[in-house]
């Protein structure tokens, strides 16, 4: 199947990052904001549909229709993308009760972000 990394951070600068682990540039998915015609400085808009929280999932089927088999998440933002995979591995920092539930119900694998 086809890998898409999601990110919070901007597509071209994790692209470079991400080729080196084997995905390819057109499967990274950042925060991007739209850029001034006239300045070609970025402005306060971001490209839509930016990967935030709910707004993850609606990225990701921007990009694909298939199933998402996996996902890395650590955080309450990354629960709508959880609710709709297969499996996950979640990192627990002890500070968000409602997604470590979830990832447990979800039978996630589970990470103690002090053991990393």
């Amino acid at each position: 199947g086809m890998c898409h990394g999601m990110y919070t951070k901007s597509t071209a600068d994790l692209a470079t990052i991400a080729t080196q682990y084997g995905i390819p540039a057109q499967h990274v998915i950042g925060i991007d904001f739209l850029r001034s015609p006239h300045t070609l400085c970025s402005t306060d808009q971001l490209v839509c549909p930016a990967p935030i929280a709910a707004l993850k999932v609606d990225a990701l089927r921007f990009h694909t229709d298939q199933p998402v088999a996996m996902m890395v998440g650590d955080s309450r933002h990354d629960i709508p993308l959880m609710i709709h995979s297969e499996r996950g591995i979640f990192i627990d920092h002890g500070r968000d009760c409602t997604a470590l539930e979830l990832a447990r119900e979800k039978q996630a694998l589970i990470i103690n972000a002090s053991e990393l």
